[in-house]
């Protein structure tokens, strides 16, 4: 799983992100980045969490835990996503 992380984390950080433009876009992009990423990471929890019932490797793990920081972490993120989607996405008015 941390060998999953890392890679991804390069592969995010390699994308060329339009910060500085004033917009606010770059940040917008890193955070729906991010809201898919936690999302993936909550989906995975809980398929894990079928499979661990018929495989002793994921006996003790509480899945329902890890998805709930999962389901946590992407409720906070995708507040702030949402709070930038206007001021990057909305043309200016005058």
């Amino acid at each position: 799983m941390k060998e999953w992380a890392a890679w991804m984390g390069e592969k995010v950080s390699r994308l060329k992100l339009k910060h500085g433009r004033g917009d606010g876009l770059g940040t917008f992009e890193a955070l729906e980045f991010l809201v898919v990423g936690i999302h993936g990471k909550w989906a995975l929890w809980r398929a894990l969490s079928l499979v661990a019932v018929c495989d002793p490797r994921f006996q003790g793990t509480n899945f329902e835990q890890l998805a709930t920081r999962a389901k946590n972490q992407h409720d906070k993120v995708d507040a702030r996503r949402l709070e930038c989607a206007r001021s990057a996405l909305c043309p200016p008015t005058e």
